[in-house]
């Protein structure tokens, strides 16, 4: 539940620290990855409705609803609020054939956050995840570009390492602000946590819409167990390395 639909009342507290210690706490709560995933299965299924402007006008209206409505489910956590504002002003700016920019995007979807809600602005993941998102976005194409590769694993690998380092580059300076702790193996464990994270997630998906037979969900369940097993042992193993973080580091604002 916490990594689908953000309920944390049945994770143990050891859960919670190895998480911490290995810099992969965003997993346990729904984020912009979360709201991404669901946003490219969505399209992907109503991709048939591109053919026409009033099927695609009918394709924006249900991939919005479902945006917002895993919003609703999952909580309006200031991530998942950032990123579905976000993702339907790129939605609604490509149906009217704007060229959208991710800057602006981001600099609106706050905007209308803290006109909602000002004091959002002082939320710590509110902080997070438009710094890792703006670092990402800056970072993340420039890091890309210094080695290229035609093999797709080897650009697969890639791509999360440099999105990891550019998503820490951001966040660092706020989580030593606040939680005085720098985990060292942020790398490594985030190379192994995130593809777990989204395959759990894509099979959670069918496993909630076809709960009703019995035969299939009983077999995703199966599978969800067994990910969810793999996933918690990962971060427990990376939690014994020697160093795993570096405490009590203070700086001011």
């Amino acid at each position: 539940c916490a990594l689908t639909l953000g309920d944390q009342n049945y994770i143990s507290n050891d859960v919670k620290n190895s998480f911490s210690a290995s810099g992969t706490t965003h997993v346990l709560s729904v984020s912009g990855l979360h709201v991404g995933i669901i946003f490219i299965i969505i399209s992907f299924l109503l991709k048939p409705l591109d053919k026409t402007k009033q099927l695609k006008l009918l394709k924006i209206t249900i991939l919005l609803f479902f945006l917002w409505f895993y919003a609703f489910i999952s909580g309006l956590s200031p991530p998942v609020l950032r990123s579905c504002s976000m993702f339907s002003f790129i939605v609604i700016g490509e149906n009217l054939q704007r060229r959208t920019n991710t800057y602006n995007t981001l600099a609106v979807s706050a905007f209308v956050l803290m006109l909602i809600n000002p004091l959002m602005i002082f939320d710590v993941g509110f902080q997070l995840s438009y710094m890792a998102v703006i670092s990402i976005v800056f970072y993340q194409p420039r890091f890309f570009a210094l080695i290229k590769t035609n093999n797709i694993i080897l650009k697969y690998l890639w791509g999360l390492i440099t999105v990891s380092i550019a998503a820490q580059l951001g966040t660092t300076p706020v989580c030593i602000f606040y939680f005085h702790q720098f985990p060292t193996y942020f790398l490594v464990s985030n190379i192994i946590v995130v593809p777990l994270a989204a395959l759990i997630l894509y099979t959670a998906l069918p496993f909630y819409a076809f709960s009703f037979i019995p035969f299939l969900s009983n077999w995703l369940a199966f599978l969800l167990k067994w990910m969810t097993w793999f996933l918690n042992h990962s971060v427990k193993i990376i939690e014994f390395f020697h160093g795993k973080k570096i405490k009590e580091i203070w700086i001011t604002k």
